[in-house]
């Protein structure tokens, strides 16, 4: 009898388990909100989501469009999340319509003026969190369009130079002072091997306060 009642008890137990990974699966599987940070693609480029600027708008590197694929998807798991609406040649910044069915969360932003030796940080998908410090407003390439291409020396008063590792993959991520969002990626220089950050790098960014006079 003790036997035969140990037995329905390990079978209710199991039981249980059961039904509480089941439910913890289906938990995992709601996608996770959108915000500064999130990998994203668009056609076959990856990027990174430079900021959700409100409910309806958010921001990357327009040099991510390159391929004249609008919609842009989450690298996590392939929903569309939004499409471009329009961009700034000249800020390389590009502007996103969120999916009204994308969750997200609007990220906190600054339009506080850049200086020289400013501390920042910035998140990608590639590199993830690469710290550095401002070098002051930068000469870059109006043709250098991909991270890992050195730019020749055109003035671009639109964009500011940091002491920073950026990779490809990490274009229009969000780069921050303190907790709020101040730039986002635009270019990079790299070593010998461009897929591994090294003393010495340089990223360059556009400033919040520039894109919102887009």
């Amino acid at each position: 009898m003790a036997e035969n009642l140990l037995r329905k008890v390990t079978i209710a137990l199991a039981t249980t388990l059961t039904l509480a990974a089941a439910s913890t699966t289906a938990a995992d599987a709601a996608p996770a909100p959108v915000h500064a940070g999130t990998p994203i693609t668009v056609g076959s480029a990856t990027c990174t989501l430079g900021a959700v600027l409100n409910d309806t708008t958010a921001v990357t590197a327009l040099h991510c469009f390159n391929n004249f694929h609008p919609a842009v998807r989450s690298k996590n798991d392939g929903r569309i999340i939004g499409w471009f609406t329009h961009g700034d040649k000249e800020k390389d910044v590009a502007f996103i319509r969120l999916n009204p069915a994308t969750a997200h969360t609007v990220d906190k932003i600054s339009v506080q003026k850049i200086g020289a030796g400013m501390p920042v940080w910035k998140q990608g998908y590639r590199s993830g969190k690469t710290t550095g410090v401002v070098e002051g407003f930068a000469d870059v390439s109006a043709s250098g369009r991909l991270l890992y291409v050195i730019p020749t020396v055109e003035q671009r008063p639109h964009m500011v130079k940091a002491a920073m590792c950026a990779l490809p993959g990490d274009s229009g991520g969000p780069v921050y002072s303190g907790d709020k969002v101040v730039g986002i990626v635009s270019a990079g220089t790299s070593g010998e091997n461009r897929d591994v950050c090294s003393p010495g790098l340089v990223t360059y960014f556009t400033p919040i306060w520039r894109i919102l006079e887009s």
